[in-house]
């Protein structure tokens, strides 16, 4: 147990951050997704270093309304107490979309006033195409261009090894005025990655929450996954090139079918959102998963919110 404690007290602390969000009037209700790219990077460092979850859209959860929008999470004051009650060495902060950027933006604010010197990485979609003017409009140190699962876990072992993370590929940082960034290969074996630390965030207050999903599907105990990544189409509208790559790159439908049978166990999910880019791509892989759904006698409900090639 003394081993265990002064182990602990070495690893550096890091603190995972979903951030509030703004909603216009305009906008349909709200947009409260399962934070599953936070929870990938959370399941692969949760034994490196001493690690806390900030999600701010379930954490002592407040609606404050204004003229054209309300904002949706904690509060500034209660993110401020939870970064200085936990004092981290390094924090991450998710932006999935730029339209979230403004409260990451904020969160990193208060991060740096209470110690300039914690370490503030943004990671998600947005950074990795808008580095350069994260890096050089915000007070962040790094961004994460691209997949976080190895990048990350590198960030940490250079902070705590006293080494530089300039350097560390996938990130991209501001040195003399200029932002530099280096690229690191995607991932090609998903299968090694963990299923998502989500025993690390409420999910039971997730699933009752009535903005879950809301304007997608009006389906009970509904969860988001993620089965392949990148897609080699270059469709107008779609940016997933600038992020994730063109590269496909995808679990097994053993590993995807497992991942759900997880899920149907511990929390009782019945409905799924693939948030796949391209789900049916290769299309062997996407028959043996419907195959495996049938013989498993799963009993779910799935959708494709962000499309399915008919062609």
């Amino acid at each position: 147990m003394n081993q265990l404690k002064s182990k602990l007290q070495t690893l550096p602390k890091v603190m995972l951050i979903n951030p509030p969000q703004k909603i216009y009037k305009h906008a349909w209700n709200s947009g409260l997704y399962f934070p599953v790219g936070l929870l990938y990077v959370a399941a692969v460092i949760r034994d490196k270093c001493n690690l806390n979850i900030l999600d701010c859209m379930i954490d002592d959860f407040e609606i404050q309304k204004f003229d054209n929008y309300e904002l949706q999470g904690t509060p500034d004051e209660k993110i401020c107490k939870y970064i200085k009650d936990f004092n981290p060495d390094i924090v991450g902060i998710s932006v999935p979309f730029t339209s979230r950027s403004e409260n990451a933006i904020n969160v990193c604010d208060i991060v740096k006033n209470i110690n300039p010197n914690i370490v503030v990485v943004f990671g998600g979609p947005d950074p990795s195409i808008r580095y350069d003017y994260l890096l050089n409009n915000t007070q962040a140190d790094y961004c994460v261009v691209g997949e976080g699962e190895e990048t990350f876990p590198e960030i940490i072992y250079n902070y705590s090894q006293n080494l530089t993370i300039e350097g560390v590929e996938g990130v991209a940082y501001k040195k003399e005025d200029k932002v530099i960034k280096i690229d690191r290969p995607f991932i090609k074996d998903l299968d090694k990655l963990p299923f998502p630390a989500y025993d690390l965030i409420n999910v039971k207050e997730y699933l009752k929450s009535e903005f879950i999903y809301a304007g997608r599907m009006y389906e009970p105990l509904k969860m988001t996954i993620i089965s392949s990544r990148g897609c080699p189409y270059n469709c107008v509208f779609c940016s997933i090139k600038l992020s994730m790559g063109k590269p496909f790159r995808y679990h097994s439908a053993d590993y995807t079918i497992n991942h759900m049978q997880h899920l149907i166990d511990t929390y009782g999910i019945q409905t799924f959102h693939f948030e796949d880019d391209n789900l049916s791509l290769h299309k062997p892989r996407f028959h043996e998963m419907l195959d495996l759904i049938i013989s498993n006698k799963m009993n779910i409900r799935w959708s494709v919110p962000n499309g399915l090639r008919a062609d």
